[in-house]
């Protein structure tokens, strides 16, 4: 057995180095200097970076903006040369990195799908067999007819990563492309990614979010300066770049002077029992058209009940999908039946943009009876939230489940996977932000002891 056999990436002592230049005049100067005299500083965009990636594996690369993930991920998928170094790749590679890599801006969305396909040495008969399933996937309709420079961000990142996955590649590489998608794509994006991890694909992911490594990968790899900080399992390198983060944070809060703490809180929340609306006029039932049905990430179930919409409002009642910093919110599900039902209960789950699951319930765990519903009975559902989220985007899951017990045993009847999704604004006083996904105040006693 050959010692690579079970490695499908291997990089030994890889080094990118960028000459920098005060100006365009020492360029000229170093070029024409007889005795070759240096007019530039040598920048280590890569510095000595050694790791392996088994075949199956997924690795996530994490590190700040400008440790040199992306320079690492280029030079993996044939864009760029090391200064020096070298690495071996076992595989036929498909990469999906920053916008502008990969496809010819002249040529259509279809001539670029066969271009790209050619160039990881498919026949076109082969690509023939795939272009349904990737142009199904990235969902950009006629677009795909129009040179891709006419393309914007969201919608070259759908098609990218469609054919990225779609070619079946041995090695899949990722950088954080993903950032300029819609919410809804990005969910569809992760499902994916897990499916072709199942499949035994090495993936090689880039982020500089912890949660997204720990969520999908095995080990990490963390990146600082160019050099290799760490590597080891993804929850300890995660965790370990998260105390980088959180050093660098608080020194930053050191030069920030305290203000008066300032906070929305809307909703009267009562801890013992969860506030449900059921009595709304007939004409408040809202039915979700084509575009709700598509825009689902993935739906599953029995097919007895149906989701037929859902919404968010904000703490004024308006249906809205922009949620201030700290304002409470309600997340409104719309029911419909479809043979009688006796007994179901409702549940929801809150994700970040990357796929991790952050918060979520059931009206069984809020202890709600839900009434028994007969065939085209309709009902709505209010899930009166905290707001306890950081700024950013989240989408949300919704299940319509029959509850046979013991929970394990729940039967489906219908569930959405980005049902709708909403964001939270940035926070006006910098006292409110918070280095987690979410924050929940908490109660500080301090005891003073006299020492003799």
């Amino acid at each position: 057995m050959n010692q690579h056999d079970d490695i499908a990436i291997k990089v030994e002592h890889l080094t990118k180095v960028y000459p920098l230049y005060n100006s365009r005049k020492d360029r000229i100067k170093e070029v024409l200097h007889p005795l070759r005299k240096k007019y530039h500083q040598d920048f280590y965009a890569l510095n000595d970076v050694s790791f392996e990636v088994k075949k199956g594996e997924t690795v996530g690369i994490i590190g700040k903006n400008g440790s040199g993930k992306s320079t690492l991920l280029k030079i993996l998928s044939g864009v760029l040369t090391p200064t020096s170094g070298s690495y071996y790749i076992n595989g036929k590679v498909s990469s999906l990195l920053e916008l502008g890599t990969g496809f010819s801006p002249e040529l259509n969305g279809i001539e670029n799908i066969y271009f790209y396909g050619m160039l990881l040495g498919f026949k076109k008969k082969e690509m023939d067999d795939m272009l349904d399933d990737i142009l199904s996937f990235a969902d950009i309709g006629d677009f795909v007819y129009q040179p891709v420079k006419t393309y914007s961000s969201g919608m070259y990142v759908r098609l990218a990563f469609s054919v990225a996955v779609n070619v079946k590649p041995d090695i899949l590489i990722v950088d954080e492309a993903l950032a300029v998608g819609d919410i809804f794509f990005q969910q569809k994006c992760m499902i994916r990614m897990r499916k072709i991890m199942e499949r035994g694909t090495t993936i090689l992911f880039v982020s500089h979010d912890p949660a997204t490594i720990q969520s999908l990968c095995q080990r990490g790899v963390l990146l600082d300066k160019g050099k290799v900080y760490m590597i080891g399992p993804a929850k300890e390198v995660s965790q370990e770049y998260f105390k980088i983060m959180l050093e660098e944070a608080n020194a930053n809060m050191l030069s920030v002077s305290s203000e008066q703490e300032t906070s929305k809180v809307s909703f009267n929340f009562n801890n013992s029992k969860n506030e449900i609306i059921q009595c709304l006029p007939e004409d408040s039932f809202i039915e979700g058209g084509e575009e709700f049905v598509r825009r689902c990430a993935e739906r599953f179930g029995e097919d007895i009940g149906w989701i037929a919409n859902v919404k968010i409002l904000n703490s004024k009642g308006e249906i809205t999908n922009k949620i201030e910093c700290r304002e409470n919110f309600l997340i409104r599900v719309y029911i419909k039946a479809k043979k009688d039902i006796e007994s179901y209960s409702i549940a929801f789950r809150i994700w970040d943009e990357k796929g991790m699951s952050l918060f979520g319930t059931h009206t069984i765990l809020e202890k709600v009876k839900l009434p028994s519903l007969k065939k085209n009975n309709k009902i709505i559902v209010d899930f009166i939230v905290e707001n306890i989220f950081a700024a950013g985007k989240y989408s949300i899951t919704v299940a319509f489940e029959n509850p046979v017990f013991p929970p394990s045993n729940h039967i489906t009847l219908d569930g959405i996977l980005g049902a709708e999704y909403f964001y939270i604004t940035e926070p006006v006083n910098v006292l409110d932000k918070t280095l987690s996904k979410v924050y929940t105040k908490v109660k500080i006693k301090i005891s003073n002891i006299e020492y003799y």
